[in-house]
């Protein structure tokens, strides 16, 4: 499980300019508006999804396989965004080796 604080994230096609916080468990990313919320206002599946540095080091991309921009992320620091970029890799790694193992 991975905790992440986010300043903005994009997110279907409108930006959300408040702050966030991020929690990946098993293959999906939650999002919530505040830390200790107990529902999260977005839930992600990471099944096929791929983290992507920009050229801007804060801000982390969500694609898809394809190569669709779903989501991007803004967070306080580089460190922090590659933390993230890190844990969203082997969430959805995890999870697409489950979906393999099913068929």
């Amino acid at each position: 499980m991975s905790f992440h604080h986010c300043l903005n994230f994009y997110f279907a096609g409108f930006l959300q300019k408040k702050e966030r916080f991020l929690l990946i468990k098993g293959s999906a990313l939650f999002v919530f508006a505040v830390e200790n919320d107990t529902t999260p206002k977005y839930a992600v599946k990471l099944e096929y999804m791929k983290a992507v540095s920009s050229e801007d080091t804060k801000t982390v991309l969500l694609e898809t396989s394809l190569g669709d921009i779903e989501y991007k992320f803004t967070f306080p620091d580089d460190e922090i965004a590659t933390k993230f970029s890190s844990a969203v890799s082997r969430a959805a790694s995890v999870a697409e080796t489950n979906i393999v193992k099913k068929v």
